[in-house]
């Protein structure tokens, strides 16, 4: 059987929304992922579980490292979690048909995986499943900051760096982190409905359970993403204190099996402080009263709790909030993916000049979204003395003369920037820029800057730097010889 090659591990997803119909293969295949039942888990001594709850009204609770499950258990969990993916329309189907693809990989996964695996008490039928993993076992001791680290899962998506603006993360060694994912409940319970959503409840508080007290002494913090009518209302239902980051244009490069989790979605990434989690004690302590109630009261108990508002804090958030250009909601499901891209690209360009060579990528796709790339040919009028600005300008690529009072006085090409001191203080033009060959530029606007980079204060000061440059020696190489 062909596998599923490597995808992005800690997607977080919830099935719901409009599905795609139905042929006969993906409908078998659907249909079978939620019929597997693994008796094995109903058995009482399994000595490497981390944390076990063996009956409440029907559901039983396991953690377990992924190298603690049997070759058969795995496979059973991974066709059930593939069958869920399927079924919540996140998945490519032609090209999981043209690969024969029927579960995920079992080779792929990190064998420190933790697995929280929800069944049915009574027969081991799947009901959810939730992993916890480690994301820094190829470099122990890296920062969250380093550029050289790998990728978490979800930067795949969304870019490096997505957690740079955040208090104490960056920071952090990736071993202490870990990525909160792939959480999946069984889409085809029928009148056993009220079974998933209790164990979609019991697997949240078996994690927060885990996260405070197993994995206390080696994890400072956890990591993730969701959509907000996804697995974002159970963490909040639990007073988890969250940072969320708002912005963001995640998109795969190239042909992805799971690019339809983000086309036509708005998806968040988000962090979690273990220490902060200790807010959560009485919270939990209310929610374990409310699942031990008899059968037919547990729903309306946990309901009853959705009235008492949080009052969560995060350590992480910076005291002044986050920079708008990183914390500013975007439209992603209104984003095409050739959008998507052409954005990340362009966010690449302006990574490769000086003043951003600091931003994470999330950052720079977003800035992406509001640089106008302007073409002109020769002797093409860019501005002209004594307009107002247009903003800052950056030759990505051709040739341009600065005119000033006494005529040409230097030429600025490839990686080069003008109307730097106009864009930051809004003065008159004080030069004619003249194209002396075609040449492609993208500009910043005054809005743009004042919007999203004038609280960046390492980009506020390089730009300062820049038209003080520009000033004392006429001519500033604003692009870096080698992209960061």
């Amino acid at each position: 059987m062909t596998e599923l090659p490597v995808r992005p591990r800690g997607t977080v997803i919830q099935s719901g929304g409009d599905l795609p119909p139905f042929d006969d293969d993906m409908e078998n295949l659907v249909a079978a992922g939620c019929r597997l039942t693994v008796v094995s888990l109903l058995q009482r001594t399994r000595p490497d579980a981390v944390y076990r709850l063996e009956d409440r009204h029907g559901v039983g609770v396991l953690v377990v490292p992924t190298y603690a499950l049997s070759n058969v258990e795995l496979q059973a969990l991974f066709t059930f979690t593939f069958a869920q993916y399927v079924a919540a329309g996140f998945i490519d189907w032609n090209l999981a048909s043209s690969r024969g693809l029927k579960h995920e990989p079992l080779q792929d996964v990190d064998p420190d995986t933790l697995q929280f695996i929800a069944f049915s008490s009574i027969d081991g039928l799947l009901l959810a499943s939730l992993a916890v993993q480690p994301v820094g076992a190829r470099r122990p001791g890296a920062r969250l900051s380093s550029r050289d680290r790998p990728l978490l899962p979800l930067e795949e998506h969304f870019g490096w760096g997505v957690f740079n603006r955040f208090a104490l993360l960056p920071d952090m060694p990736i071993d202490r982190i870990r990525e909160f994912g792939r959480l999946v409940r069984n889409t085809r319970l029928g009148p056993r409905r009220t079974l998933g959503i209790r164990a979609i409840v019991e697997l949240c508080y078996a994690a927060s359970r885990v996260l405070m007290a197993p994995l206390r002494m080696t994890v400072d913090a956890f990591v993730g993403e969701f959509e907000n009518d996804g697995i974002r209302p159970q963490l909040e239902f639990f007073h988890t204190p969250l940072a969320v980051l708002r912005g963001g244009l995640p998109v795969f490069a190239g042909e992805h099996l799971l690019q339809p989790a983000l086309t036509g979605h708005d998806r968040h990434p988000f962090a979690v402080l273990v220490s902060d989690m200790r807010s959560m004690d009485e919270r939990l302590a209310a929610i374990e009263r409310a699942l031990d109630r008899p059968a037919d009261r547990v729903l309306t108990a946990l309901a009853a709790l959705k009235e008492m508002p949080s009052r969560a804090t995060s350590t992480l958030i910076p005291a002044g909030g986050l920079p708008a250009l990183c914390d500013s909601p975007m439209p992603q499901s209104h984003f095409p993916v050739q959008a998507r891209r052409a954005a990340r690209a362009r966010g690449a360009r302006l990574q490769g000049f000086r003043p951003f060579a600091t931003l994470s990528d999330i950052e720079a796709t977003t800035l992406g979204t509001f640089i106008q790339v302007r073409h002109v040919t020769i002797n093409d009028h860019v501005i002209t003395r004594g307009e107002r600005s247009d903003g800052l300008f950056m030759v990505d690529h051709g040739m341009v003369e600065r005119l000033g009072d006494r005529g040409p006085d230097r030429m600025m090409s490839d990686g080069d920037c003008f109307g730097i001191d106009e864009a930051l203080t809004g003065a008159p033009v004080s030069a004619t820029i003249v194209a002396r060959r075609s040449t492609t530029l993208l500009c910043l606007s005054q809005d743009t800057y004042r919007d999203f980079l004038r609280d960046l204060k390492e980009v506020d000061l390089e730009l300062h730097r820049m038209a003080l440059a520009t000033s004392a020696a006429g001519r500033y190489r604003g692009r870096q010889e080698t992209p960061p």
